[in-house]
């Protein structure tokens, strides 16, 4: 563990090291200290920052979410929403997701909803999705709309205030895999979420506040 790496060398004289553990109860490396701070993270990191006359950036959560029509031989279709990472691999931050053309919910992943017959393009599918709710997130509705056949997937950045309790959602042109591309230049390193472009914002939706 790094504080004890920390703590080592400086009780060894290898190397100039200063060692400050910011903890509510005792920890195994308190004797290897320098400082030690009985407080809670949130409020020591907010004094220094004041001290040292440095603004705090706001938090912000960002998700993402795809959602993907299929259809079987038969020609009945079925729609799964799921959270992905930067590369498509499946994230885990959804707890239910309610289509409400049908008032049927998904509880479990992979969240998909099988219709009884096909989707017609054009048509608007209205979620309700339930997140884990580790940052106290409410529910966000989603109104997906269904323009080209195919099994597409459609991604979506989902944005999440803390302060505010609003979520802001946009719908990113291409697919999961065309992102995946996007994301890395001509020497394979990874770009910003800012320099993705966006094809369709979505209104903000002003959710009430979360309950902490």
């Amino acid at each position: 563990m790094i504080p004890w790496r920390v703590g080592e060398r400086r009780s060894s004289k290898r190397r100039a090291a200063t060692l400050a553990i910011c903890n509510l109860q005792n920890t195994p490396v308190d004797d290897l200290c320098d400082l030690r701070i009985y407080a809670k993270t949130d409020i020591v990191m907010s004094t220094l920052m004041q001290k040292l006359g440095l603004p705090i950036p706001e938090f912000v959560l960002h998700r993402r979410l795809a959602i993907r029509v299929e259809a079987d031989k038969s020609g009945r279709s079925s729609v799964t929403v799921e959270g992905v990472d930067v590369d498509g691999t499946p994230v885990t931050f959804l707890k239910s997701v309610k289509l409400k053309n049908n008032r049927r919910t998904a509880q479990a992943e992979p969240f998909r909803i099988e219709y009884r017959g096909s989707i017609d393009l054009g048509t608007q599918l209205e979620f309700e999705l339930e997140f884990m709710g580790h940052y106290g997130e409410p529910n966000l509705d989603i109104s997906h709309a269904y323009l080209e056949e195919g099994d597409r997937e459609v991604l979506y950045f989902l944005a999440y205030n803390p302060q505010t309790g609003e979520w802001k959602a946009s719908r990113q042109s291409g697919n999961v895999e065309d992102e995946s591309k996007h994301m890395k230049d001509s020497d394979g390193v990874k770009k910003e979420d800012e320099e993705m472009e966006v094809d369709e914002h979505l209104p903000s939706a002003g959710l009430q506040s979360p309950i902490w």
